[in-house]
């Protein structure tokens, strides 16, 4: 299962969507496919946000449908949307209380996120996979990536804090994906 595979039937019900680590847009644009009303996406990469608007415009889409911003996704002050989404955005930030802050007050109604296990053999797995990916990325004369592991427990407990709770949780290989809902829906309002 993948978090399109999760989310998409229910897009139709068009839903706002921010994306926090939106890379190439990929998952803005498909959501948007399925029946999203507006997106926004957020990334620290020109080059990825300047290829999502591209993607955005080749499926055909008005450039009021979706927004990409070239930010630091916790500091960007945005009005909130019904979902927050996450995938595998959180390995990639270090401050993981700030991230999720900011994913909460934007929140409306959901926040999604896929984050690489943090306990057990799966963690050990992972850790290897990156050693060898960053010391590929160095053999090639390339930066690595910084990979963050952060405890599943402490970001569910955040969420748990500020009213949100589980309503779908699965693994998908090394990955765990969740699904966090709010329990009342909250008036739209702009993040302060």
């Amino acid at each position: 299962m993948s978090l399109l595979n999760a989310l998409a039937p229910e897009a139709d019900r068009g839903p706002t969507i921010l994306e926090f680590g939106c890379g190439t847009g990929g998952l803005v644009v498909r959501l948007l496919t399925a029946g999203a009303s507006h997106a926004t996406g957020v990334d620290l990469s020109p080059t990825s946000v300047a290829t999502a608007r591209d993607r955005l415009a080749a499926a055909g889409f008005p450039d009021a449908r979706a927004t990409f911003i070239v930010g630091d996704a916790a500091d960007v002050i945005i009005e909130r949307h019904d979902w927050v989404v996450l995938d595998r955005a959180i390995c990639c930030y270090p401050d993981v209380d700030r991230l999720m802050g900011r994913a909460i007050t934007s929140a409306r109604t959901r926040i999604v996120y896929s984050a690489p296990e943090s306990g057990g053999w799966r963690r050990m797995v992972h850790r290897a996979m990156w050693w060898v990916e960053d010391s590929w990325q160095r053999l090639r004369g390339f930066q690595p990536s910084p990979g963050y592991w952060h405890a599943i427990g402490d970001i569910e407990s955040q969420l748990a804090a500020a009213g949100f709770h589980p309503t779908r949780q699965w693994r998908f290989r090394l990955w765990r994906l969740a699904i966090f809902e709010r329990a009342a829906r909250e008036p739209s309002t702009p993040v302060t």
